[in-house]
């Protein structure tokens, strides 16, 4: 009986945190307008829901904190969070995504392979952020992941994103 291998990936992981990188630092520097559309939540239910952010944050915003103008938080009318949206916020990124590298890419498989490697946490939080998700009039989360946000944007958003960012729930 034969054993099998575990199949050696085609890009080195120095390659891909590179590929990832080149990618990030390109999405650092690109104008909002350059950037594809997401589609539309046109049911306002769903739309309120999906920007009424789940809690993320492990710790507590300290008392003596001053939480910029950004992100906002703006009251909303949800009656739940977006924890259960989880996979409509990845899908909403990795759609991004793939239009970028839809003019980038040499050929299908080059897309293919960048895609996956950029479907990364990192590569994704700086989607959210440059895309203008947290100036959405109906984003809704709580001091304690505002101040993470506020932290890492401050921080040249560097390393992966607070949580908040990692699980893109439709709004950042």
């Amino acid at each position: 009986m034969a054993v099998l291998s575990k199949p050696t990936p085609v890009w080195s992981k120095v390659e891909r945190d590179l590929a990832a990188k080149m990618v990030r630092d390109a999405i650092r520097t690109m104008a909002r307008e350059d950037l594809p559309e997401l589609p539309p939540i046109n049911d306002d239910n769903l739309r309120r829901t999906a920007l009424n952010c789940d809690r993320t944050a492990a710790d507590e915003c300290p008392p003596d904190v001053t939480l910029g103008p950004h992100p906002p938080s703006n009251p909303t009318e949800a009656s739940a969070t977006n924890k259960l949206l989880e996979l409509y916020g990845d899908a909403n990124m990795n759609y991004l995504i793939d239009r970028i590298l839809e003019t980038r890419a040499r050929n299908r498989l080059h897309h293919l392979k960048m895609s996956k490697i950029l479907s990364r946490n990192d590569v994704l939080g700086h989607m959210c952020y440059r895309s203008g998700l947290l100036d959405h009039p109906d984003l809704h989360m709580l001091d304690a992941d505002r101040w993470a946000i506020q932290l890492w944007v401050e921080g040249d958003m560097e390393g992966d994103p607070p949580k908040v960012y990692r699980v893109p729930n439709g709004r950042g």
